[in-house]
């Protein structure tokens, strides 16, 4: 008899097969090439035991990992989320390309983090805890933004006029053929990286818009509670004088 066709394995990341004698990384529910588990932001090398996942890219993007320096920019094993209160980005709207990234210093100090935990309760609660980010932090990620935003805006310098000509009558050799194909790549890359960073700052600015709302909201119950004590007030206290006199 026949031994059982074995089920096949499939890499997360680069969706190839995984041979039995490959060096794979099991992750949760996700098998990956040792190869192709890198930072979704450096593509430094991954382990174990420092990498993060991204819950909310994923329902996008696929499985995409983040290195230590990296990970407060998707949601984290924590499934926490970042919430930036950028002014300019509700007062501009989203711009195009890397212009939406802040510049050094630009992040604001309140920056906070939400971090959702439940609770073994009958009703099984959800509670949102604000823990501030500490200034070591802030500085971590502003850099990490400030650099990224440098390698696009390199890679757009580099990329643009190759991408505008014709390979079949300025490439004369394999070689060069294999520079535009990698220029082309790396194009691909930076699109796909902006689109992420242009979705992850749409989530801020919903969440920034509607927390605002939210404030609004609640100042004007407040303001609108405190006018009907004052004229409830006053109004019994004309009456008082009335019977007096």
């Amino acid at each position: 008899m026949f031994p059982p066709p074995t089920k096949k394995t499939y890499c997360s990341i680069c969706n190839n097969e995984v041979d039995t004698f490959d060096q794979k990384v099991a992750l949760e529910r996700h098998i990956v090439h040792k190869e192709c588990f890198r930072c979704g932001i450096c593509d430094v090398q991954l382990n174990q035991g420092s990498c993060s996942f991204d819950h909310i890219l994923y329902r996008h993007y696929g499985p995409m990992w983040f290195c230590p320096a990296h990970k407060m920019l998707g949601s984290g094993e924590n499934k926490r989320e970042v919430k930036v209160v950028l002014k300019n980005i509700i007062d501009r709207g989203i711009p195009n390309g890397v212009d939406l990234l802040p510049e050094p210093g630009e992040l604001p100090m309140h920056l906070f983090i939400y971090q959702a935990e439940a609770n073994q309760g009958l009703n099984n609660h959800v509670i949102q805890a604000m823990i501030p980010f500490s200034t070591d932090t802030l500085n971590n990620f502003s850099n990490a933004l400030t650099n990224l935003k440098e390698k696009l805006e390199h890679i757009n310098e580099v990329i643009e006029p190759f991408a505008a000509a014709d390979p079949e009558l300025v490439l004369s050799n394999q070689q060069d053929h294999e520079i535009l194909q990698n220029y082309k790549n790396s194009r691909d890359n930076n699109i796909h990286m902006q689109n992420i960073l242009i979705n992850g700052m749409n989530q801020i600015r919903n969440a920034v818009i509607a927390h605002l709302n939210q404030e609004e909201q609640q100042n004007q119950g407040v303001q609108g509670r405190g006018r009907g004590r004052g004229r409830g007030r006053g109004r019994g206290r004309g009456r008082g004088r009335i019977q007096d006199n």
